[in-house]
């Protein structure tokens, strides 16, 4: 998958579901029947699946449109290309306008009538999501939770002194502790309001992914980073499940000169 968008939408004519997770490979089109997959197993997860009344498909497709994913299969009847324009080129991985903005946000309303913000970058945003979109959007430091283990190295805290952005690094969730290595999660809280993010992108910074010499015999690296991939994040206000997510961090890395930045 070019980028790290992962989920799925399933609507008919009246409502449906858009689901962001972090399972790769996940859900597997070619089963007829319903399968956990072993790619789900070992590491921590995260799941969020929202019903939307059908006339959200738009704003939804030009979510994902920002977020260019790569979609590995989809059934879009002909009524729906014509009514929902932005999602038909979002599922045939049309690309962004040049004269868009990297970055989109967009107010939901679920069937059973709570508000959600869905935060969306392109690729050529080329920043951190949570820090340089979410939190200076909403004005609140923030807690993430992402998976650090990949190409590259943990993007670190982003500590700007306003809205600072702290990596989680150990939860405590039912009696069990497990540390970030291994927890596959991608999620946010902000750390003074009862905001709670799910989404599909990490917090990784540039690392090579290989090298080579080039014809002159120069050595030179290839290098990737989550803020040159496309994603996004889904959040929504609630008391319980911000308080059920804060209390569940253990240990955050923090900002130089900070001895404890645990959520009080």
């Amino acid at each position: 998958m070019e980028e790290m968008l992962i989920g799925a939408l399933t609507f008919d004519d009246f409502q449906g579901f858009w689901l962001i997770h972090s399972v790769p490979k996940y859900p597997d089109s070619t089963q007829q029947l319903y399968t956990y997959p072993e790619t789900g197993v070992k590491n921590g997860q995260s799941f969020i699946c929202v019903t939307f009344p059908v006339t959200s498909l738009n704003e939804i497709g030009e979510q994902l449109l920002f977020m260019q994913p790569s979609v590995y299969d989809y059934n879009l009847p002909e009524s729906f290309k014509n009514l929902f324009p932005n999602l038909t080129k979002a599922v045939t991985e049309q690309a962004l306008p040049r004269s868009a903005k990297n970055a989109n946000l967009a107010n939901l309303m679920s069937k059973g009538g709570t508000e959600f913000t869905s935060f969306a970058k392109h690729k050529k945003f080329a920043k951190d999501l949570y820090a340089d979109l979410v939190a200076t959007t909403l004005q609140k430091p923030f807690y993430a939770e992402t998976w650090l283990n990949g190409n590259g190295h943990p993007l670190g805290p982003s500590c700007n002194g306003t809205y600072n952005v702290y990596d989680v690094d150990r939860l405590q969730i039912l009696g069990k502790t497990f540390v970030h290595s291994k927890d596959h999660s991608k999620w946010g809280i902000s750390a003074t309001s009862a905001i709670v993010c799910i989404g599909d992108i990490n917090r990784m910074a540039y690392g090579p992914l290989f090298h080579d010499f080039a014809p002159d015999d120069t050595y030179f690296l290839t290098l990737s980073s989550q803020a040159a991939r496309g994603g996004g994040t889904m959040c929504v206000k609630n008391q319980q499940l911000w308080e059920n997510f804060k209390d569940a961090i253990k240990l955050a890395k923090c900002c130089a000169g900070q001895r404890s930045c645990l959520p009080s």
